[in-house]
């Protein structure tokens, strides 16, 4: 059964408020729902398992659930504000009787923000963390997921409003939405996870303290599976004959080193398994990346991973050392030219922010020059949002919006050419390339 709080007394648990109020709840309807990343999504699969092993019944539609789980993203403003609006949708939408739980990285990260509109009951990422609400029968320990369960649209319901029409008609608007319907295209193409395959989440937290990073604050220090563990869902997603493998993890590249291991151990053990199968890789830290380089030629080398993603995040080494991100651009740059000759076919994602607390015009420049000189296969432009307790958010020189929204459309623009040709070639399911075509027409006569 359920235990939504009801006399318990205030007590800090896992380091922020938690509510007050309880009520009993026996084997009831349950929605499982998150607009965050891949790790949210894997987490709230394992969430639907635990419920469903303590005979919970797990319901897609939350008009029809006694308790809707809400996995909040929290990771800039934007993705905040977006969990808000879907909290409030649901409170007004949802069975009267019906108790919302919010969890994820909001309660973590902003929970003064979340508490504006919910006094709820609220907890963090882990399966472990119902055990403070649920009275169970299994141990949490027992519940896994290799799925990813799907990401929530109700955002896109909330986002139904009349448009700020000055935005809407700027010519960075208009190219923006034009190109919009490709890159979301790509986006699904020359990703981690793709439908189909079978995921595996190797590790959470980091071993970094990014400045600007509020997902450090959310899921804490480096934590990862045992290399045997990984290798039991590994083999038993091959017995089940999946032939893709997505490892998930706040920092693929930093598995392992909790427990005195690497990354370059466990893919080492992974792909001297006899099979016909690709392991794709998720968020890999360049300073690991760069770190690991020779064993990562000789574990490229068996042809089984075709997809990795590192985000550079700036091409300047000042705002690299700004941001804490311990490694030069020349190194990274060094890797993935070395990557990318040795191994034409492998397809690697990264991301830029732009806009960062003091970054000049220059600055700004070597990072555009970055997408020059390294032909990426897919890059995410991210504007910099300042997030709670993070250092980043305290320093001088704040760039203004006008201007990092200047520069967030001239390096997203930056990055289409590049979206054609290498996606063309070398992407399983491409998009088609006409209809990109249409796009562009459109794009030159705006």
């Amino acid at each position: 059964m359920i235990l939504l709080q009801a006399e318990r007394q205030e007590r800090n648990v896992t380091g922020f408020e938690q509510n007050t109020c309880i009520k009993q709840i026996r084997s009831k309807k349950v929605c499982v729902i998150t607009n965050g990343c891949p790790e949210n999504r894997i987490d709230c699969a394992r969430i639907q398992t635990f419920l469903s092993d303590n005979s919970h019944i797990i319901t897609d539609d939350y008009k029809d659930a006694d308790v809707i789980v809400f996995n909040a993203c929290g990771l800039t403003e934007s993705s905040q504000e977006d969990s808000i609006k879907i909290v409030r949708f649901i409170q007004a939408n949802k069975q009267p009787s019906a108790e919302l739980v919010v969890c994820g990285c909001l309660p973590r990260i902003n929970m003064s923000r979340l508490r504006q509109v919910h006094q709820g009951f609220t907890f963090e990422h882990d399966v472990e963390q119902l055990t403070e609400v649920i009275e169970t029968q299994t141990s949490p320990e027992d519940a896994y997921a290799n799925h990813l369960a799907p990401w929530t649209d109700i955002a896109s319901i909330q986002r139904r409003r009349i448009p700020n029409l000055r935005k809407v008609t700027s010519l960075m608007s208009i190219k923006e939405r034009l190109t919009a319907s490709y890159y979301r295209r790509l986006e699904q193409t020359i990703n981690v996870f793709r439908p189909g395959s079978f995921c595996i989440k190797v590790s959470t937290g980091c071993l970094n303290a990014c400045s600007y990073c509020a997902v450090r604050i959310s899921r804490g220090r480096l934590r990862s599976k045992p290399i045997d563990r990984v290798i039991e869902e590994f083999e038993q997603g091959l017995a089940m004959d999946y032939t893709e493998f997505a490892l998930l993890g706040t920092d693929v590249g930093a598995y392992g080193r909790d427990q005195g291991v690497t990354l370059a151990d466990l893919l080492r053990e992974m792909v001297e398994i006899p099979g016909d199968y690709t392991i794709r890789l998720r968020n890999i830290q360049p300073k690991f990346l760069i770190e690991m380089m020779p064993e990562l030629q000789q574990i490229l080398g068996s042809g089984k991973i075709p997809y990795l993603s590192s985000a550079a995040q700036s091409g300047s080494d000042r705002i690299l050392e700004l941001m804490r991100r311990g490694y030069r651009i020349e190194d990274y740059k060094r890797a993935i030219l070395t990557l990318k000759s040795q191994f034409p076919a492998l397809q690697i994602r990264t991301q830029i922010m732009v806009g960062f607390p003091g970054e000049t015009e220059d600055e700004f420049q070597d990072t555009l020059r970055l997408l020059d000189e390294v032909n990426f296969d897919f890059v995410e432009v991210y504007m910099f949002q300042p997030r709670p307790g993070t250092e980043a958010a305290r320093m001088k020189d704040q760039i203004p919006q006008k201007v990092s929204r200047r520069r967030y459309h001239k390096a997203y623009m930056k990055s289409l050419p590049r979206r054609v040709s290498k996606t063309a070639c070398c992407a399983d399911d491409p998009p088609r390339i006409p209809e990109l075509q249409t796009e562009q027409r459109h794009l030159v006569q705006a």
